[in-house]
């Protein structure tokens, strides 16, 4: 085993799924950057994978995942809800 060890269980899909996720929002940020109209649908669609994601770690992985997993997650979507909050109002106003 090499690495870190952090004192839980990771499940092996999580660090490589962050990973891609993290990347690829790097596409909305840029979008909404420059504004252009498919911002809001790719940031809707970033939000609604974390979403589905965090849903199958309260279900699928329940005992597995840890609970800094589930914290991060929540982060995001958090992060991601005010970012589209932004985005219907700044939408509102034009």
């Amino acid at each position: 085993m090499q690495g870190w060890n952090p004192g839980y269980s990771v499940l092996s899909w999580l660090p490589v799924y962050n990973f891609v996720m993290g990347i690829l929002a790097l596409i909305p940020a840029v979008l909404l950057w420059t504004n252009h109209r498919y911002a809001m649908i790719t940031s809707i669609a970033t939000f609604g994978i974390h979403a589905v994601v965090l849903l199958i770690l309260f279900t699928v992985f329940r005992d597995q995942v840890a609970y800094q997993s589930i914290a991060a997650m929540a982060f995001r979507l958090v992060a991601w809800i005010a970012i589209l909050t932004l985005m219907f109002f700044q939408a509102q106003k034009t």
